[in-house]
């Protein structure tokens, strides 16, 4: 919302964030507003809103569905439009505003057919696509080179990983009934399995010490934000609490930014600036960098605990691949988890479930083809399966 805000005023308006008022003071904002839209004097006015408030403040609601001008041209414009393909927004949707645009670099919600149609429908089909190639190619965003580490997957988390796959194949077989929630339970366990894998904790510590701790500069570091507590022993700590130990370790001047450290605009954007100032070497973070945080100068981004989730492949490149003065080229490093049987189901499950998330990275990449590059890891990684 605060870049909204920044970007409106380039065009000579001073807009109306709602999100940065008070309950009084947005009451008030918007009682002015809709005295001066009742004037006959030609004007643009321009409200900015998150979704989360807009979906619980009903005052707001009913401005924006209430009875106006007939003579006003109303637009609505949806950043991240994929996020309002849910129940939330679209059972209040301002159908009275007949210009409509959605802007998302991931406007298909995986695994969500329904949602997906029900934002066709309110915003209308595609009208416009600018791809990543495309956009760096056209020099819009900066190219990158593609690092992938194996980590390899111990006994007991294998053994773990076929425990839960056998329980999720029985209730596909219709073998045991259960709630959607509790096979999306499952469905997650699985995938913490192999984003938590151990091994990537020293994997990580080896590349630091190689590159050599002060060195680290404009790094993000992602972690999991998967944790099981309670199904098993094997994580016995959050996977970002482990790197902030690692980079503790190393002299590396970091600070954690979850939910927890951005509770305020304030704390969030104190963090944001002493990291674009340098005076911080990295940021770690778990889902809270995915979407709507600038940070242009970003030129390096580890992995450790990616999902299976295409938006967020694609918004967190988005991160580390935004221009800034004098940056021409981002290095991505991938953390993948290898089974010590690639032939068995379990192996092959689990390499193919990586492999999406390899294919998707090496087809934009500089370093595709190079001696040991990306290229080379995945055809080694498929021979392996065979």
């Amino acid at each position: 919302a605060t870049q909204w805000e920044d970007e409106v005023k380039y065009f000579g308006i001073t807009p109306i964030n709602v999100s940065a008022l008070s309950v009084p003071r947005r009451k008030n904002e918007l009682q002015k507003l809709k005295l001066s839209l009742s004037s006959n004097n030609p004007s643009t006015r321009v409200i900015i809103t998150t979704q989360q408030l807009y979906n619980s403040d009903e005052n707001l609601r009913n401005f924006t569905t209430g009875k106006l001008s007939t003579s006003l041209r109303r637009m609505i414009i949806g950043d991240e439009a994929h996020g309002l393909g849910t129940p939330g927004f679209l059972n209040h949707a301002p159908h009275n505003f007949k210009i409509r645009m959605g802007l998302s670099a991931t406007p298909v919600r995986q695994y969500d057919t329904d949602g997906t149609a029900q934002l066709i429908e309110y915003f209308g089909e595609e009208v416009f696509q600018f791809g990543l190639k495309e956009a760096i190619e056209s020099r819009c965003l900066v190219p990158y080179n593609y690092h992938i580490h194996k980590a390899y997957l111990n006994d007991d988390e294998i053994e773990y990983y076929e425990e839960v796959n056998d329980k999720i194949s029985r209730i596909w077989r219709g073998e045991e009934e259960e709630e959607n929630e509790a096979l999306q339970r499952l469905l997650e366990e699985r995938s913490a399995i192999l984003e938590n894998c151990q091994d990537k904790i020293p994997r990580l510590r080896s590349l630091i010490q190689q590159k050599g701790s002060e060195n680290i500069q404009r790094t993000l570091f992602y972690a999991s934000s998967k944790h099981l507590k309670e199904a098993s022993g094997y994580f016995e700590k959050r996977q970002i609490d482990l790197i902030n130990k690692l980079l503790r370790e190393e002299g590396v001047g970091f600070h954690q930014l979850t939910s927890d450290e951005t509770g305020s605009i304030r704390s969030r954007n104190d963090i944001l600036r002493r990291f674009s100032n340098n005076e911080l070497a990295a940021l770690t973070a778990m889902k809270v960098l995915d979407e709507g945080v600038d940070i242009p100068q970003t030129d390096t981004a580890y992995f450790l605990g990616s999902s299976k989730s295409q938006r967020e492949w694609i918004q967190r490149r988005g991160r580390v691949l935004r221009k800034a003065p004098g940056k021409e080229m981002a290095d991505i490093h991938d953390f993948i988890a290898i089974p010590h049987d690639p032939k068995s189901t379990a192996g092959r499950l689990i390499l193919g479930t990586e492999l999406e998330r390899i294919m998707a990275f090496n087809n934009d990449c500089q370093n595709s083809y190079a001696p040991g590059g990306p290229d080379e890891v995945r055809q080694e990684i498929e021979d392996s399966m065979e």
